[in-house]
């Protein structure tokens, strides 16, 4: 069960899902220890996240810090926690605490040099400051873009290389640039494409059809 409610953001994900996440994390509870506990509930609320479920995901991702601090175990996974929990903030509309969780994540990534995260917690704090879009958000998102962009280039991880064309696309709207925006977000489709990133690849058609609609 473990395995299997494991995910990335490009996969298609349904109720199902978190029943399976739910799951571990019962398996996990009554057999694991407190690192299984963490990482179970890590997924779990990151699958309420996706699916809309954002009282149960803050539940499920405080667990999983609490977790953490008390048993000092998945310190590893303390910054993708609260990447997490950021966007369960934000879904609630207090972007300015969301962007802080996540510039928490962010320093607790980097500071214990998980590079295979850095790409996702520096694009999704540019998402949430690009989604705030207050007075210098758009550059310091272009420049956590072009930060993670890097980092997912030398590891390889093309999974966050397309996500993070998707949210170039979005700066690029920002500031009115239909063709760039254009551009961008066919490449993101491609790479999905390439990748069969059916649920990411879902997301990257609806976005192509609104932003057709717009023109």
């Amino acid at each position: 069960r473990a395995v299997m409610s494991t995910f990335w953001e490009g996969d298609l994900l349904g109720p199902e899902t978190v029943a399976h996440a739910r799951q571990a994390v019962e398996i996990a509870e009554a057999l694991g220890d407190g690192f299984s506990r963490a990482v179970a509930a890590l997924q779990l609320g990151s699958a309420q996240v996706r699916t809309g479920e954002i009282e149960e995901a803050e539940r499920s991702l405080e667990r999983c810090l609490t977790l953490i601090r008390e048993r000092r175990v998945g310190l590893e996974f303390e910054g993708s926690a609260h990447i997490m929990l950021s966007r369960a903030i934000a879904a609630r509309g207090d972007l300015d605490r969301a962007v802080a969780r996540a510039e928490l994540g962010v320093r607790l990534i980097e500071d214990r040099g998980s590079l295979v995260y850095v790409p996702f917690v520096r694009r999704t704090l540019a998402e949430l400051l690009l989604e705030r879009d207050q007075s210098g958000d758009q550059g310091r998102a272009e420049d956590l873009l072009d930060a993670a962009e890097s980092v997912a280039l030398e590891i390889g991880a093309r999974p966050e290389q397309a996500m993070i064309l998707r949210a170039r696309a979005r700066l690029f709207a920002l500031r009115g640039d239909r063709d760039g925006a254009e551009r961008t977000l066919n490449e993101a489709l491609a790479m999905a494409r390439e990748m069969d990133a059916r649920g990411l690849l879902q997301e990257l058609e609806q976005e192509t059809a609104s932003a057709a609609m717009d023109a």
